[in-house]
């Protein structure tokens, strides 16, 4: 009996020896010091189910050990196999590659700015799409996109730097594009807020340039400005007080430009420019009414401004180009000298 005890023992032994699953012996992978698992069968990844894009997404912190589809885009963009989804020294080790080469810590863990970096390369399968042509400077400048400081850089500033001869021509929107801007803007008559805007675009791409400086109309116009405030009286022609065509004729007197004491008889010394076209310095004729009494005359001052001698009640002062009055008695404008 014991014979046969002992017989039965060993052929059991046997039997289990021969079902146990013989070693293979497998080529290194990214597996190679993996942790053992032993997560119960029935609980799943929340990421289980996104693919590896959707689960890049959202940018999970990944270090060696962690698995899921966040760590197969990982693997795909930095051609790491097999793409098994698992983190091991093979991914750790062409992170930390990607890293030095981004100029990023080399900590070998992927980290925000490491995600930044790695959503910014190819997706993977997609096919490369044809470049689209660069933007040129003139192109750019046809869609007239409003322009202010900060901005850039941008084609739309290389242009404008061009045609206001900023350098260099960084396409960045500085403090010193603002300027010129500015100047140009002064230099049309037009509201000088340093933007370039719809009017300041319309300029541009029509090629405007301001009229060159006049210096006496410069002398001119300062020696007006610095009337301001004075009495309005009918005849006056200076020092203490003005009518409208006194204060013209005793500016331009200043750089020894002799213009008619009436203001029906100045309009027509000089040049006639258009409306559009005035530079500070160029009188402004009005006309109130069939009588040449009614006639009336300032002088532009940039800047979308007037300064005239108005009348008894207001005296010498600045006003706008564009007050409804004058707008709809105006006559001509003439440029002196």
């Amino acid at each position: 009996m014991r014979t046969a005890l002992r017989c039965t023992i060993l052929a059991t032994a046997l039997a289990l020896t021969a079902a146990l699953p013989t070693a293979a012996t497998a080529a290194p992978t990214d597996r190679t010091s993996r942790p053992p698992v032993h997560a119960p069968a029935t609980t799943a990844s929340p990421t289980a189910s996104l693919t590896p894009a959707q689960a890049a997404a959202r940018r999970p912190a990944l270090r060696q050990g962690a698995r899921g589809p966040a760590v197969v885009y990982v693997q795909q963009v930095l051609k790491v196999r097999p793409t098994d989804g698992y983190y091991g020294p093979l991914t750790r080790a062409a992170v930390t590659a990607f890293q030095r080469k981004k100029h990023l810590s080399a900590t070998g863990r992927v980290d925000a700015r490491t995600w930044r970096a790695v959503l910014a390369l190819p997706v993977p399968g997609s096919k490369p799409t044809a470049a689209k042509p660069a933007l040129t400077p003139e192109r750019a400048a046809a869609a007239r996109p409003q322009l202010s400081l900060g901005m850039g850089p941008t084609p739309a500033v290389v242009f404008v730097q061009r045609f206001l001869k900023v350098t260099p021509t960084s396409g960045w929107f500085g403090p010193v594009t603002v300027s010129a801007v500015r100047a140009y803007q002064r230099g049309l008559g037009i509201s000088a807020t340093g933007v370039v805007g719809p009017l300041t675009w319309a300029a541009i791409l029509a090629g405007k340039r301001p009229a060159k400086a006049n210096s006496a109309a410069a002398v001119a116009l300062k020696y007006a400005l610095a009337q301001v405030g004075k009495r309005y009286v009918l005849g006056g022609n200076g020092p203490t007080v003005f009518d409208c065509s006194g204060l013209t004729q005793q500016a331009y007197l200043r750089v020894g430009i002799t213009l008619p004491r009436l203001a029906s008889q100045q309009r027509f010394v000089g040049t006639r420019v258009a409306l559009s076209k005035i530079a500070p310095g160029d009188l402004l004729y009005y006309q109130n009414g069939p009588s040449p009494r009614g006639g009336h005359i300032s002088m532009y001052a940039g800047n979308g401004k007037v300064v005239e001698a108005a009348n008894p009640r207001r005296g010498v002062r600045i006003r706008s180009l564009n007050d409804s009055w004058y707008t709809k008695r105006f006559v001509m404008a003439t440029r002196i000298g």
